[in-house]
């Protein structure tokens, strides 16, 4: 996945995910910056954090933050915030330092997860896995990420489900009890008549 910041403060940077199904053999999402001095592409991160299989992997668009956002679909979805660190030895080598953190980690899908994508603003992001749903997760203004919809094939939706939901707030690695859930369901309707419709 490339970096999608257009700030010049940030060079190019892309990350990378292994499907290698071997916990042992560490992590799997790399992460590689362009240097404009060397005209290389270096290695500046291996997250250890991750070490099953990845199937998907997603920058979320950077509209003025000072970090960046990476999703990751592997046993569940991973968000992780990589911070560039200013200090003397980044500025003299030209190769940015990262501060890594695994912000939320979500288990909704309870199968594998493999795509994951971002709204326009990378303030929603939207996972598909093996249970046949698509589930939305957004960040609130205290900076924790918690489930706000699912989207279910069927149009089906069971209170456990709803209950589980709204267990799994996190708040940085913690678990957050709301006080009334925050999922919302959203039943997929039958086209009908689409020939008599506007086209655009």
């Amino acid at each position: 996945s490339w970096n999608p910041s257009l700030s010049k403060l940030h060079p190019q940077m892309l990350a990378v995910g292994s499907d290698d199904p071997s916990p042992g053999n560490g992590g799997k999402v790399f992460i590689y910056e362009y240097s404009e001095n060397s005209r290389r592409w270096t290695k500046l991160e291996t997250i250890n954090s991750v070490m099953d299989a990845v199937h998907d992997i997603s920058f979320a668009p950077n509209l003025g933050r000072s970090f960046h956002i990476l999703a990751v679909a592997t046993k569940d979805v991973r968000i992780i915030n990589l911070t560039p660190e200013e200090d003397d030895q980044s500025l003299q080598s030209g190769i940015t330092k990262l501060d890594v953190q695994t912000v939320a980690q979500f288990d909704d899908h309870n199968t594998l997860v493999w795509r994951v994508c971002w709204n326009i603003t990378g303030t929603i992001l939207a996972s598909s896995g093996d249970d046949g749903c698509v589930r939305m997760f957004k960040m609130n203004y205290i900076n924790s990420w918690k489930p706000v919809g699912v989207l279910k094939g069927d149009g089906s939706q069971a209170s456990s489900e709803i209950q589980r939901l709204a267990n799994t707030t996190t708040s940085g690695n913690q678990l957050v009890t709301p006080s009334q859930t925050t999922a919302r369901y959203i039943k997929l309707g039958s086209i009908t008549q689409t020939r008599d419709g506007p086209r655009h």
